[in-house]
């Protein structure tokens, strides 16, 4: 993220799913924060980050709700980030959400996604959860309602029939984290990848 996202500015920041925070902890440490707003389905982890929130201050909270009706609440051009950490893939409405996204930033402002890869690690890794006793596809674990979610994966070509409705948003980098295997890597290029990075920046 360090060439993506300015630091020689206050920032107002808008994060869709953080979850337990933990990208949310790494954005508030790394740079600088003039407000920070959180949506978040679960009530769990809704109320544990508004306790860590309470004592960062006013400008710093946690809306529990569905990500598409909260954000379009959200004013026009009133955010510099907005930032998806392995969550954009459980959403539905994507096509809609791109929108609101347009909307909602602020010129030159940054949407960063962080998404899991549908090539071959993770297929194994699925496969492998999958034919585990009592594992992934568990119904205690799979359906927990507190933790349901629309188990999908986002492509590169999905990303690019958003923006081609959204005419001021643009990607601005796209990279892939490969596996550490070099045979593999070598091997299977881009399919060999675990997960992606994409910034898309209004213009």
């Amino acid at each position: 993220l360090k060439d993506s996202v300015p630091n020689n500015k206050k920032l107002d920041v808008l994060e869709i799913g953080p979850g337990g925070g933990y990208y949310t902890n790494y954005f508030i440490s790394k740079y600088k924060i003039k407000s920070y707003k959180a949506i978040e389905i679960s009530n769990y982890f809704a109320k544990k980050l508004n306790f860590y929130f309470a004592e960062l201050g006013r400008n710093f909270n946690v809306i529990n709700g569905d990500a598409l009706e909260e954000l379009r609440k959200f004013e026009d051009k009133s955010c510099d980030i907005i930032l998806f950490a392995s969550t954009f893939h459980h959403l539905v409405d994507r096509d809609i959400i791109f929108k609101e996204i347009e909307r909602i930033l602020k010129k030159n402002g940054k949407a960063i996604f962080r998404e899991p890869t549908h090539y071959i690690p993770r297929i194994l890794d699925l496969l492998k959860k999958s034919f585990k006793i009592n594992g992934y596809l568990n119904k205690k674990t799979f359906c927990n309602k507190e933790f349901i979610a629309t188990h999908h994966f986002c492509t590169t070509e999905e990303f690019s029939d958003y923006l081609e409705n959204c005419k001021h948003l643009f990607l601005t980098k796209i990279k892939f984290h490969q596996i550490k295997n070099k045979f593999f890597k070598t091997i299977f290029r881009k399919f060999s990848a675990i997960e992606m990075m994409l910034v898309i920046t209004k213009k």
